[in-house]
């Protein structure tokens, strides 16, 4: 899964140089983040939330029809991203 993730990253990154404003790319870029934190170390996953969870911001943020579709989806993921930073902080804390 990381692999792809990663992949899929570079890609979403790649077309958000080319349009900063496309908000499909920036959530797509925010699940794969949240997704290679699943498997990062707790350093890297917390950076990699931290970023999700802006990115994700922005897509609530967002206005239009583009914007408007995803953002029940962007809301839901922004507070599963809450919650895994929640447990990485706390994991953090205990090491």
């Amino acid at each position: 899964m990381s692999r792809l993730a990663g992949a899929a990253l570079s890609k979403f990154e790649a077309v958000l140089e080319e349009d900063p404003g496309m908000v499909t790319a920036r959530y797509r870029a925010a699940l794969a983040m949240a997704g290679l934190a699943e498997s990062s170390n707790a350093q890297d996953a917390l950076l990699l939330l931290q970023n999700a969870a802006i990115y994700l911001q922005q897509v609530i943020g967002s206005t239009g029809p583009e914007a408007e579709g995803l953002r029940p989806s962007a809301t839901t993921a922004l507070a599963n991203c809450r919650q895994a930073l929640a447990a990485v902080t706390t994991q953090g804390t205990r090491s």
